[in-house]
């Protein structure tokens, strides 16, 4: 895809956070795949790091959750319920969440216990999506874009709108 084209298809979205713009969907799959590969592999590394006691099925089932949350959050989708329905419709979430069902409980439980890694995930790939905005002029003016200066700020951002809009949606 061309710059046109991601510009178009931009222009077609209805979610200005939507960075699906800037990193078409199956290259973001791949650098999310790497983030939460890296971010989980830096903390297994941490002296008494529980991560590293659990069982393999275990890690799987919070890197597949984490890495189906950092493309929903990419994608400026937040409330647990929508990521939920998300896993069962969008074959790339699919395949981001592997053989493991994702409901909207498991969202918010990983979200709880292991904030930190969804925030170093997100801001790994927010990193990069930045960087590619900043290399094309096409790209910089985008309307899906927001302020590109600091990833793990946007990060941090984008983990507090999904937990106020998923209060906000329970306390209905």
């Amino acid at each position: 895809m061309n710059a046109n084209e991601l510009l178009s298809q931009a222009n077609k979205t209805q979610n200005p956070e939507d960075l699906r713009c800037i990193l078409p969907p199956k290259e973001l799959v791949i650098e999310i795949i790497d983030a939460v590969s890296q971010t989980i592999y830096e903390i297994s590394k941490s002296p008494g790091s529980a991560i590293t006691t659990y069982t393999t099925e275990l890690r799987g089932k919070i890197a597949s959750t984490i890495a189906a949350t950092v493309y929903a959050y990419t994608a400026g989708i937040y409330p647990s319920h929508e990521i939920e329905d998300l896993c069962q419709t969008d074959p790339l979430i699919k395949y981001l969440a592997g053989n493991h069902e994702v409901s909207q409980y498991d969202i918010r439980n990983t979200r709880k216990h292991y904030r930190k890694l969804i925030e170093n995930a997100l801001s790994l790939v927010l990193r990069k999506i930045f960087a590619i905005a900043r290399q094309s002029k096409e790209l910089f003016d985008c309307n899906c874009q927001k302020q590109l200066s600091d990833p793990f700020s946007e990060s941090t951002k984008r983990i507090t709108k999904a937990i106020w809009l998923d209060t906000v949606y329970l306390d209905d």
